[in-house]
């Protein structure tokens, strides 16, 4: 054999390799001239930033907090004014609807004399028992009683000390010395009677077609806590956390009130339908918690 028949073969061999190199190039040369193409149709970004930096993201929806017992009373007090002096308040309370909340409602305070809204501890067995009632109910004997009959279940709570935002226990603000007035004299501008605060509370409403799973019957709350050796009740009381949604009575509001004479408040209830009932602390700190269904 020659070695021109030899070499033959390797001499095919590299160039058909050579072939699809230039191929090669001819295909990421026309890549290179495409992308080059693409960039010159968009607008460069600005000096500094990445390509993420530079799109313009969509905005996200604005989340309402959750109102607070401060908020909910100004709510109230807004819906019983205008109820009082006989404007409408539909549009204000069709954007209540369905707005979360989240209400504390201080009890057990050392001037407090409530049967249902109770603790008491144990010191030999460092036990805490909390035992807390619905105070509002279809058959509740207060100005909401003709409201409340054209539903089969009504469950709720009264808020007590209403003048109070935020949930606390009543401070006593008198001197030393100090003499207490005397009795407004009867007359055209003599003072409410005594007893006159607002009655507010918080209901949810129980119609025939809601779901009995939810409702608790009027059964109490009711919670057995064992303290540690080094751990103390609270001397200020505690908190009955109320947390849901507010929502829409059949005529579409959510704040219903009702007439108690000229010189008395409205009675209001907020309709709501709750989803959790908590126990705390007034630090914060959780002592027991019930949720809905």
């Amino acid at each position: 054999m020659s070695k021109r028949a030899f070499k033959a073969p390797g001499i095919r061999a590299i160039a058909r390799v050579m072939s699809y190199f230039r191929q090669g190039l001819g295909v990421a040369a026309a890549a290179a001239l495409l992308a080059a193409c693409s960039r010159g149709e968009t607008e460069p970004a600005a000096e500094g930033s990445s390509p993420l930096e530079s799109a313009t993201l969509p905005a996200l929806p604005a989340v309402d907090p959750p109102l607070d017992r401060a908020g909910l009373l100004l709510a109230v007090g807004r819906a019983a004014s205008d109820f009082a002096g006989g404007s409408s308040d539909a549009a204000r309370q069709r954007e209540l609807d369905g707005r979360r909340f989240e209400v504390g409602l201080r009890f057990g305070c050392p001037s407090d004399e409530s049967a249902s809204r109770t603790w008491s501890f144990d010191e030999a067995t460092r036990v805490l028992r909390v035992r807390i009632e619905p105070d509002l109910t279809a058959r509740s004997p207060l100005a909401f009683g003709s409201r409340f009959a054209r539903f089969e279940a009504v469950e709720g709570f009264l808020i007590r000390r209403p003048w109070l935002l935020q949930a606390a226990c009543p401070a006593v603000q008198a001197e030393p010395g100090d003499v207490a007035a005397a009795p407004a004299p009867p007359g055209p501008d003599a003072a409410p009677a005594q007893g006159a605060a607002p009655i507010i509370g918080l209901a949810h409403f129980f119609t025939e077609q809601d779901s009995r799973t939810l409702r608790r019957a009027n059964r109490a709350y009711q919670a057995t806590v064992k303290l540690a050796e080094d751990e103390q009740p609270s001397s200020q009381g505690y908190d009955l956390v109320l947390a849901g949604r507010l929502a829409a009575l059949p005529d579409g509001r959510v704040i219903a009130c009702m007439d108690q004479g000229a010189e008395v408040p409205p009675a209001c209830v907020v309709s709501v339908s709750f989803d959790r009932v908590a126990l705390q602390r007034p630090d914060g700190t959780l002592v027991a918690a019930w949720t809905s269904g």
